[in-house]
């Protein structure tokens, strides 16, 4: 049995298992110096020079190539409003947004259905990011 269903669907479940995303670093870490220069104390040179002038943070960050996928889970793949079972932050469509665009991108679930919360939320992270998507977030709270 997977996820209370029969073999029929063996392959599909055991494709999600862990989820379909991970996290790697773009930097070697293979000595000292490598620590020094990607986290501390070199970090501090990078971070100092985008407080001069914020425009490197395109270059020297990740921002611009990252997405946050951001939903309530109340329109999920026309399924309704099943936000408990936390489908909305599996993955899938950050997985489109890597392969068709290769940007990497951030499934973010809220734990609200309120669309003010919800814009006051994305507003606060939107610095992080590059893009946000507004996925599965039903109508007419989606507009």
């Amino acid at each position: 049995m997977y996820g209370g269903l029969d073999d029929e669907f063996r392959e599909i479940f055991e494709r999600h298992v862990g989820g379909k995303l991970a996290m790697r670093s773009t930097a070697a870490l293979v000595d000292r110096d490598d620590l020094s220069i990607a986290y501390t104390p070199g970090v501090a040179q990078v971070c100092s020079a985008i407080a001069d002038d914020p425009a490197l943070a395109a270059r020297y960050t990740w921002t611009s190539r990252l997405v946050a996928v951001v939903s309530d889970g109340t329109a999920v793949l026309g399924l309704g409003n099943i936000a408990t079972s936390r489908v909305a932050g599996d993955g899938g469509q950050a997985c489109l947004f890597k392969r068709f665009a290769d940007l990497d991108a951030i499934p973010i679930v809220l734990d609200t259905t309120d669309p003010d919360e919800i814009v006051d939320t994305v507003a606060r992270i939107a610095p992080s990011f590059g893009g946000i998507n507004l996925e599965d977030i039903s109508a007419p709270r989606c507009f």
